[in-house]
């Protein structure tokens, strides 16, 4: 992902879009600090995001399904994948359906570790922006998948005006 990348990003929300709240707020922080060259906090504010977007959809998904809520006490992925699978199952589309599933599911938990890793002081691993650019290229994948039903990667790449090419993934 590069500069080009989040700029279309941040053009095509006009600068983010409000609806997104703090997840908004927390993606242009991520992007203030890749100009400072501070991946790390760059991954941190986009993981924070990433964890925000989640849990927004989360609570409405509770309000919705009151018998068929999503448990709090789960790991952030397994939420992710229960309101993907709940969202595509309403269309009749089964989660491994979604030809970028595996792929965007490997990467979240490749972030995840990294992050936790960071987090808790196990690790010693400098950031750089390559890790910063997966954990966007997640968050903006999954704003694309749950909140604009985008399910291809092209979908995606269509939804931020970015040009059809082979996905990263």
């Amino acid at each position: 992902m590069n500069t080009d990348v989040r700029l279309k990003f941040r053009i095509r929300g006009s600068v983010v879009p409000e609806w997104l709240g703090y997840v908004g707020e927390a993606l242009s922080e991520g992007y203030a600090f890749s100009f400072e060259g501070r991946h790390k906090q760059e991954l941190f504010q986009y993981f924070t995001a990433l964890d925000s977007f989640i849990e927004m959809h989360v609570s409405r998904h509770n309000a919705a399904n009151p018998n068929h809520p999503i448990e709090a006490r789960q790991l952030l992925a397994d939420k992710f994948k229960l309101l993907v699978k709940n969202q595509l199952e309403a269309k009749g589309i089964a989660l491994n359906e979604l030809k970028f599933w595996g792929p965007l599911l490997s990467k979240f938990t490749e972030i995840t570790k990294l992050r936790n890793a960071i987090a808790h002081n196990l690790s010693k691993t400098v950031i750089g922006q390559s890790d910063a650019d997966e954990c966007f290229a997640i968050v903006s994948t999954a704003i694309a998948l749950v909140e604009m039903n985008c399910l291809t990667d092209e979908d995606v790449l269509d939804f931020y005006n970015l040009p059809l090419r082979a996905s990263k993934w």
